[in-house]
């Protein structure tokens, strides 16, 4: 059974309240809905909610052999066994609680997996700022360096 990724991000304006943007998405809907985005330096389109390239601070991907329901229902499970069994064991204290409750919770439960689709960091300025791009590709300031110091010999020449 191929695994489920899920997409967790944090935006400038919280950068420790991580979300889940994406859930239960194949490799290839991963691909189209997140990595190739961010690779590109666009912004992130998840169901009715733009999110600026600019203002991503941190993210993560994670994967489970199951459904986000599937695994979020066992977890839910078993931290409830698990509390029952403590608070008949113990006298004293009564934990009430536990995991798997959002699937915000998957960021914990599932297998990180970020580092198998982001390789290095993304553009320092997104496509929309593309003049700003082409000034720092290295190709260009050659060349346009080349031709502007040809332009001041044949100027030197001629005076």
């Amino acid at each position: 059974m191929p695994p489920y990724f899920h997409v967790f991000l944090s935006i400038e304006s919280a950068p420790e309240d991580q979300r889940c943007v994406f859930s239960d998405l194949d490799e290839a809907g991963l691909k189209a809905s997140f990595i190739k985005p961010f690779k590109e330096g666009n912004n992130i389109l998840c169901a009715n909610e733009v999110i600026p390239f600019e203002n991503i601070r941190k993210f993560v991907i994670t994967a489970t052999d199951e459904r986000s329901e599937d695994v979020l229902n066992e977890y839910r499970k078993n931290s409830r066994e698990t509390f029952e069994k403590y608070n008949r064991q113990s006298r004293s204290v009564v934990f009430i609680g536990g995991l798997g409750f959002s699937k915000d919770d998957l960021a914990r439960i599932g297998t990180d997996v970020t580092s198998k689709f982001i390789h290095e960091p993304p553009p320092r300025f997104p496509n929309s700022h593309l003049h700003i791009r082409l000034l720092n590709n290295p190709w260009v300031v050659s060349i346009a360096g080349g031709v502007i110091v040809a332009g001041i010999v044949a100027w030197l020449k001629w005076n």
